[in-house]
């Protein structure tokens, strides 16, 4: 095979491998849109960070309520074993 059908048939090959990534990033692209309402990976971005703080905040909020709980249900808990 010469060497001008070799490159071509590399770039052939080339052009569908980005074809089917195109695709495939805007499949992704329809989901975070349908999912989270974000049209772009930037708005994806900050709507992470958001949910990231928001998961902090109630993760906080749960060890501060299982911390009351034990503390007032000390003597039940402890009985248990």
């Amino acid at each position: 095979m010469s060497d001008l059908l070799k490159l071509k048939k590399d770039m052939e090959a080339l052009k569908a491998k980005i074809q089917g990534l195109e695709g495939r990033k805007d499949q992704l692209l329809d989901r975070l849109k349908e999912e989270y309402g974000c049209k772009t990976v930037e708005e994806a971005s900050k709507k992470l960070k958001e949910l990231e703080k928001e998961e902090e905040a109630l993760a906080s909020k749960l060890e501060n309520r299982l911390q009351s709980f034990r503390k007032r249900y000390k003597d039940l808990l402890e009985n248990e074993d």
